[in-house]
């Protein structure tokens, strides 16, 4: 889905009853817990771990400013808007909104997709003669309501992907829609030191064309999505 897109999120017109805050690495785990919520109601299996959150949260040039929680008045944590932003094409943004199920149904995920367009406006304000900004969102195929909802804002459908493996070598995918390959220091965070990794050297195997290295293969013992499966993240 994109959108033709910084200064800080705003709490401007916040719904009653609920306050905003910048996540730190502290909320891993209530936003491990938030996401699992949403992708269990959506497609019936859990998504991440805190572990993976503290790792994207504390990851080599993450902009704090880009993860915001919308908290209740009883302290609870209902929703969670993140951004990212392309390291390659600093025009080319994407975010992603969650509200817990039990709080559907009352234009939070509306509003937390709304402040993101202002982040991204705001970039465009800020860096006149950069050129138009897209802004991406994305659901599940089979999530009709937030494809209505991504609809109503204004929002095309462009492109469907199928997951088959996380990540590949920069060289082989180099031209894969969307998503430049990490820098190295936010690749080796995300998949060999994050405390979640599952780093085991065992499992990643390199292919040799005499002494030059033409493929490797990277895998997980488990992953979040589905503790009794294993997972090849990296295959290029």
């Amino acid at each position: 889905m994109a959108l033709a897109y910084h200064p800080a999120m705003s709490p401007l017109d916040v719904p009653d009853g609920f306050s905003t805050r910048l996540a730190s690495s502290a909320d891993a785990n209530d936003l491990a817990d938030l996401i699992n919520q949403v992708n269990v109601a959506e497609v019936g299996f859990p998504w991440t771990s805190a572990d993976e959150i503290r790792d994207d949260l504390t990851a080599p040039g993450r902009d704090p400013e880009n993860d915001m929680l919308l908290v209740a008045d009883d302290g609870t944590t209902v929703g969670y808007l993140t951004m990212s932003v392309d390291a390659e094409s600093p025009t080319e943004w994407h975010h992603l909104a969650y509200v817990r199920p039990s709080a559907w149904g009352h234009g939070l995920n509306t509003w937390l997709l709304q402040v993101g367009e202002g982040r991204a406006r705001g970039a465009v304000g800020a860096a006149p003669g950069s050129g138009a900004a897209s802004l991406r969102v994305s659901r599940w195929s089979t999530n009709q309501a937030a494809g209505r909802l991504f609809d109503g804002l204004g929002y095309t459908r462009v492109r469907t992907f199928h997951e088959m493996a996380h990540a590949t070598l920069a060289e082989a995918f180099e031209d894969h829609w969307g998503h430049a390959f990490d820098p190295f220091d936010q690749w080796i965070h995300r998949w060999v030191d994050g405390e979640g990794s599952g780093f085991d050297p065992g499992i990643w195997f390199v292919a040799l064309d005499g002494e030059e290295m033409v493929g490797a293969i990277c895998c997980r013992e488990r992953i979040p999505r589905s503790p009794d499966a294993a997972s090849v993240d990296v295959l290029g």
